[in-house]
């Protein structure tokens, strides 16, 4: 008996189901479509196909009153002068003579190889986002920067013609960004005392 209460009972929810997704579906089809708006006859067109000259006299449309910004500026210039008499015996901050700037090849140099060189500030954007200064071979790095230097330091064979050394500095710069030439060394990435080049 509980069988047949679940079949019939089953059967007519089945039914219930499928008459409700009938009528929404007749709901949707019937339903009144959304009201397009016309243009009439007497109605002009939105947008014209060709320019067409306004005359202003004829819109009836009225300018707006100008801001006071400038009123105001004229009238804060009047009260804001100069007091010679304070300002005579301010003495003017010592400027210091601009640094020297890089020369032609480093800046040439420092062109080819970063994008973003700024020569301004002799600095390049990293790819990491902050801005490096550029070392070139031809900059002129001041020594004074502490830094762990081998008690012996082993010089290029006396053999090496200049082309060979350019091509071996080149290459070392090209490897380590630390690189110095004066003794074919650099800084390694750990840490440590400065290794040379090879």
């Amino acid at each position: 008996m509980k069988a047949l209460l679940a079949v019939i009972s089953g059967f007519f929810l089945t039914l219930l189901v499928f008459g409700a997704g009938a009528l929404t579906t007749v709901f949707f089809v019937n339903a009144e479509p959304t009201p397009v708006r016309h243009l009439e006859m007497e109605t002009s067109a939105l947008w014209t196909n060709r320019a067409v000259k306004v005359n202003p006299a004829t819109t009836g449309l009225q300018r707006s009153e100008p801001l006071e910004l400038e009123t105001r500026s004229k009238q804060d210039a009047g009260r804001l002068e100069l007091d010679t008499v304070t300002t005579a015996g301010v003495s003017l901050p010592e400027v210091s003579e601009p640094q020297s700037s890089p020369n032609e090849a480093h800046i040439d140099w420092c062109f080819s190889r970063y994008r973003s060189y700024d020569p301004s500030d002799d600095s390049y954007k990293a790819y990491s986002g902050e801005r490096r200064q550029c070392i070139s071979p031809y900059s002129d790095v001041p020594d004074n920067t502490e830094s762990y230097v081998e008690a012996a330091v082993y010089n290029a064979p006396a053999s090496a013609g200049p082309y060979e050394y350019s091509e071996h500095v080149q290459s070392c710069f090209d490897r380590y960004r630390s690189y110095r030439p004066e003794d074919n060394s650099y800084q390694p990435y750990g840490g440590g005392p400065r290794l040379q080049c090879q």
